[in-house]
């Protein structure tokens, strides 16, 4: 499965829109997303037009919604058809090399000898567009490395890959108290394309439902003051964010979300739902739990980001309780650190 995992990578980074939607990996790539979008709301007239008008409205809106038990609900076929579209090419070609790097002194005057760590590479291409050698390495942004060719090379072919991926979706064996199931709803677990199958199911979702259901964005030009264009949507595998300054798109997200979806098989937990907004279903039902403006934040993926000033902070709080459950040493850490 890592050759069908190296196509299918190179699919995502040929068509990231496409094919990952809002996904994030980490969190570099949530900051580099968060950090523009805080400053267009911060030097926006607009939004402090409608923030003096009101008194009391935070600087953005925010919807975290989580998708309960995502990977054992991810509808199979739907999946597959997904990614007979996805994969494009005919044939594909994958190449081994090796990168090497350096271990970094600790110190400035040491004249030790440091060992070379090298990582395997596998990049994959369009059968009949390999690069030569040479050509790849002036085309890395890797800098300091030792590169070395494999002079390997794999063939994958588009029918091949997807009887590969049919095979993985479809013939799944788990084991119950001892017995044998093969696996009908969901996708397994634990292997090198789950997260990948899982970021491209989910950003089918967004630009076949989700978006669909959202209203336009506002107009700037015709719509008063309290109506802004700013908003983001970050998914971290199934881990939804929403920021936006329009306080109805916000209401409206929640809403779409908390529905709930049977084609896709998505369906959030209300309990780990959280907006800084006083959100309720159609039934007037309390949707998730408000952000009171006492705790001011909302956690999501380990950071917690303040709404109402757009502050950007890492939640230590999982990582003390994690220390100080599996570690002797755990309360002394809490005193020593945070006392």
């Amino acid at each position: 499965m890592e050759a069908v995992h190296r196509v299918l990578t190179l699919e995502m980074e040929r068509h990231p829109k496409r094919l990952l939607g809002s996904s994030v990996r980490n969190i570099d790539e949530i900051y580099k997303r968060l950090k523009p979008l805080f400053r267009e709301i911060s030097s926006c007239v607009r939004c402090k037009e409608r923030r003096c008008a009101s008194g009391d409205n935070p600087m953005a809106y925010c919807v975290a919604v989580d998708v309960e038990r995502c990977f054992d609900t991810i509808r199979p076929r739907k999946l597959y058809q997904i990614l007979k579209k996805a994969i494009q090419e005919d044939e594909y070609l994958i190449r081994k090399h090796w990168v090497g790097h350096q271990v970094a002194s600790t110190s400035a005057d040491s004249t030790e000898s440091l060992p070379i760590f090298f990582k395997l590479e596998r990049p994959a291409y369009p059968s009949g567009e390999l690069l030569g050698f040479d050509d790849l390495v002036a085309q890395s942004s890797k800098k300091n490395s030792m590169f070395v060719d494999g002079v390997l090379y794999d063939y994958l072919t588009k029918a091949k890959a997807l009887l590969l991926l049919k095979e993985h979706l479809s013939a799944n064996v788990v084991q119950i108290d001892g017995h044998e199931y093969v696996q009908r709803c969901g996708i397994p677990q634990g292997s090198v394309l789950s997260t990948t199958l899982c970021n491209m199911y989910y950003a089918h979702f967004e630009r076949r439902i989700l978006r669909k259901r959202l209203p336009e964005v506002c107009n700037p030009a015709i719509v008063p003051a309290s109506c802004c264009q700013h908003e983001e949507l970050f998914r971290y595998t199934d881990d939804f964010m929403y920021i936006t300054t329009d306080l109805k798109r916000a209401q409206k997200f929640c809403d779409v979300m908390h529905e709930g979806n049977e084609e896709y098989g998505c369906f959030v937990n209300l309990a780990k739902s959280q907006t800084n907004f006083n959100a309720v279903d159609r039934d007037q039902q309390a949707l998730g739990s408000s952000v009171q403006k006492a705790e001011r934040c909302i956690s999501w993926c380990g950071m917690l980001i303040d709404p109402n000033n757009l502050q950007l902070y890492v939640n230590y709080e999982k990582c003390v309780l994690v220390a100080h459950k599996w570690f002797g040493v755990g309360l002394l850490m809490l005193h020593h650190f945070v006392t």
